[in-house]
């Protein structure tokens, strides 16, 4: 122990015994499965002659057997270049995949860039007490709508929570930034994909409505599953996707687990040097990660809420406390009391273009279908060309195949009430089905008719032009086969014009 660590705790043990010990219990709690050991001795292959290892851990993630040696360094300066060259002799002589070099005080910058910039396949990790307890002890716990999940970071990595759109939160190495990190590709961001209510409700569905869109979309695509995704303890189904296209600098891999009610994925941006063991990283957070659901107790706003409604006087202001009395039961899964307050919103202020399609979904939902067109009639009225508004009609009919037959009729009367640009939003839209239904010829036939129409109205030359790409490239992409309308818009992006969202 060097001179400098000799400071001593009341009872006269050396305060770096409690030093070590603290950040061996640390490590008992971020790998409850391996195997740790305190004071390790272990025999070099080059010196012939056992090691010290402050702590030495021995794991197996997702079929990769990884070492790792710490060093709990109780210093009363910082780490320099030197030590985290001898701590790298030492790893290669007891031959550890990865090191982590602990201080309290901190370390200087060189340090750091020797650690970053050093043998490829050792990887050197240092931090304080301090950020080990602020960074790694919690992990991070992101969450879409009533779904999140429990994160552990990888080993050198952290969470950080911030709700970036369009990320629910991003993992990237130790001491940099996520700018730094997304110029040195190398970080990860995380999401959910709701099944409960999209037509693309499994794992299997979504990986492979994300390839078409892929290959529609990037020139030089190659695609391939990676052969060793990590198999969890709860045995729930997990895939690892690499993907590489001419416009990507480096690898883009998609890690997905499926649960019962979304599926969890985090997309991970890597070089080609770093490729395998960021991999590694990206399978550890696929393995550990816990899921949870989210439950609502909004009795105590409901209540006020519900007494600033009953006494208000302006039916603006009365609707948007019963929009909000409806997100409220909808949080609670009270579907009855959230269909209530949508129709009494509705009722008194048509407009709240909020509340119409989520009406229109709990309509259909309940199997109100006439109440569903009612709404949806009014809803069109208000803007027949505005494209958004048959994109949402589109989101909420195409929801189930169940609402199929009310959508055709509905379709029937938006087009016997409507002419000129208006019916070609509307024909244009309704081709836009037919190709999600791998029903090619209607397709052409509503987008040529379509396309006949916004000519004569002398819309924009780029939509018509659209319209032609659309004519070419969609039977390609749709080669038959049935499709959901959302796959269109919410996988990846989307590949229409920017006007049909405007």
């Amino acid at each position: 122990m060097p001179a400098d660590t000799c400071s001593t705790t009341p009872d006269s043990r050396p305060r770096w015994q409690d030093y070590e010990q603290e950040v061996y219990e640390a490590f008992r709690t971020w790998y409850p499965e391996a195997n740790i050991v305190r004071d390790a001795r272990i025999p070099g292959r080059y010196s012939k002659k056992k090691r010290q290892v402050d702590v030495f851990i021995e794991c197996n993630v997702a079929g990769f057997s990884i070492t790792i040696a710490v060093e709990a360094k109780y210093l009363s300066r910082k780490i320099n270049v030197k030590d985290v060259e001898s701590f790298e002799g030492m790893m290669r002589d007891i031959g550890a995949d990865h090191g982590i070099l602990i201080t309290e005080t901190g370390f200087s910058r060189a340090a750091i860039d020797r650690a970053r910039n050093g043998d490829l396949k050792l990887e050197l990790d240092i931090l304080s007490i301090a950020e080990l307890k602020s960074y790694q002890a919690e992990g991070g716990i992101p969450y879409s709508g009533k779904y999140g999940a429990c994160l552990s970071p990888p080993f050198g990595w952290v969470v950080d929570i911030r709700k970036i759109p369009p990320f629910c939160a991003t993992l990237y190495p130790r001491g940099m930034t996520l700018e730094e990190a997304q110029e040195k590709r190398s970080w990860m961001y995380v999401g959910f994909w709701h099944t409960t209510d999209d037509p693309i409700s499994s794992l299997t569905a979504l990986v492979e409505d994300q390839y078409h869109n892929m290959k529609s979309w990037y020139s030089g695509l190659h695609v391939s599953t990676h052969e060793s995704p990590p198999v969890r303890s709860d045995d729930r189904k997990t895939h690892i996707r690499v993907a590489t296209w001419e416009e990507l600098d480096g690898n883009e891999v998609t890690g997905f687990v499926e649960f019962d009610d979304f599926i969890f994925y985090a997309v991970l941006f890597t070089d080609d040097d770093f490729r395998d063991r960021n991999i590694a990283k990206l399978a550890y957070v696929l393995a550990r990660l816990q899921p949870f659901r989210i439950s609502f107790d909004n009795t105590v706003e409901i209540a006020a809420l519900a007494e600033q409604a009953e006494t208000e006087d302006d039916l603006v202001v009365k609707a948007t406390y019963h929009y909000r009395l409806s997100w409220l039961y909808h949080q609670m899964d009270d579907r009855e009391n959230a269909l209530k307050h949508r129709r009494l919103c509705w009722r008194y202020n048509p407009g709240h273009y909020e509340n119409i399609v989520p009406l229109i979904k709990d309509e259909l939902e309940t199997g109100h279908f006439e109440n569903a067109e009612e709404c949806a009639l009014d809803f069109v009225s208000r803007a027949p060309t505005n494209p958004t508004v048959m994109q949402d009609l589109l989101h909420a009919y195409c929801s189930h195949d169940s609402f199929t037959d009310s959508f055709h009729k509905l379709v029937d009367k938006l087009k016997a009430r409507y002419r000129d640009e208006a019916l070609a939003n509307v024909l244009y839209h309704y081709g836009i089905y037919f190709a999600n239904e791998g029903d090619i010829k209607n397709f052409r036939q509503h987008l040529t008719q379509a396309r006949e129409l916004f000519v004569d109205c002398n819309v924009p030359l780029e939509v018509v032009q659209d319209i032609d790409e659309l004519l070419r490239t969609v039977p390609g992409i749709v080669r038959g086969k049935k499709r959901s309308y959302l796959t269109f818009t919410k996988s990846v992006g989307p590949p229409y014009p920017d006007w049909l969202f405007a």
